[in-house]
């Protein structure tokens, strides 16, 4: 059997890393799998939250997280959005930050989850004052 995931005889094999994308001999200059690691590990903070939801996106050829307030709806208890932040996870001074997803400002290292949950809850809950 052929392929990269191919059973020999000495069980399954694991498939090497998956190298950075390259097209057209231009490399990515920061890869997406730390972006997407420390998204993924946000997200995880909203699952066990009642009322909120998060979800992937791109975003000028970026991947962002989207985060959503909801409330249950009366259409046979959907729930329905009532609001929601795009959050960024950007490579700058030598270190991962989490970013707004419209102006682009930093508003946490994102290794901080707890403050960087705390001020997107924060953000969907008051919108009309700045985290």
């Amino acid at each position: 059997m052929s392929g990269r995931h191919a059973v020999s005889s000495k069980g399954p094999r694991t498939p090497p890393p998956v190298p950075d994308v390259e097209r057209t001999g231009v490399r990515l200059a920061v890869p997406n799998r730390e972006r997407m690691t420390y998204l993924t590990r946000l997200a995880e903070r909203f699952t066990t939250v009642p009322g909120f939801c998060a979800g992937f996106g791109y975003r000028a050829h970026e991947v962002v997280l989207y985060v959503i307030a909801t409330s249950a709806g009366p259409a046979r208890n959907r729930p329905s959005p009532i609001g929601g932040v795009t959050v960024r996870c950007v490579y700058e001074d030598g270190q991962w930050w989490f970013a707004r997803g419209g102006d682009g400002s930093r508003f946490a290292a994102a290794n901080d989850l707890s403050t960087a949950e705390t001020i997107v809850r924060r953000a969907i809950e008051n919108p009309a004052v700045p985290a």
